[in-house]
């Protein structure tokens, strides 16, 4: 009985130790879910211009983070935008925005890793025990379109 008592805890922190940590690279779930564009990003004209690096505050208190996705081990683990080139390592960059709940969202974070991606939501006001920068509830997180 305590064998498989203690197989069923090994196992439980096994597969809580694989949510929380950032992507493998090597490997890419098969059923990682769809990206949805909600068309919240859609824009006409140059639409890279229209998605610059930061955090821009939009209308009725929303705000829009821009950055590249990266995950952090600090702090027990975070996504979060930052401010350098797509496809380089954040690791010491500055922090554009920290995304508090992106393990909430229907978007798979392992597949915009090292992207350009938009983050749109409300900025929070709390307490958080992050303190790598400001943090953003979001509602979608996507790819900045091509050009």
């Amino acid at each position: 009985m305590k064998k498989s008592r203690t197989a069923a805890v090994l196992l439980g922190m096994a597969l809580v130790a694989g949510l929380v940590s950032g992507c493998q690279s090597d490997t890419t779930p098969v059923d990682e879910p769809a990206i949805a564009d909600t068309g919240a990003g859609e824009v006409a004209g140059d639409a890279r211009e229209s998605f610059a690096v930061g955090v821009t505050d939009l209308a009725e208190g929303r705000s829009r983070a821009v950055g590249v996705l990266g995950y952090s081990e600090l702090e027990g683990g975070f996504w979060a935008l930052y401010d350098v080139e797509p496809g380089e390592v954040p690791e010491g960059s500055p922090v554009v925005a920290v995304i508090a709940n992106m393990g909430e969202l229907d978007t798979s974070a392992c597949s915009l890793e090292g992207k350009l991606v938009v983050a749109d939501g409300v900025m929070s006001d709390g307490v958080s025990i992050r303190m790598a920068g400001p943090e953003i509830i979001a509602d979608d997180v996507y790819e900045v379109p091509a050009e």
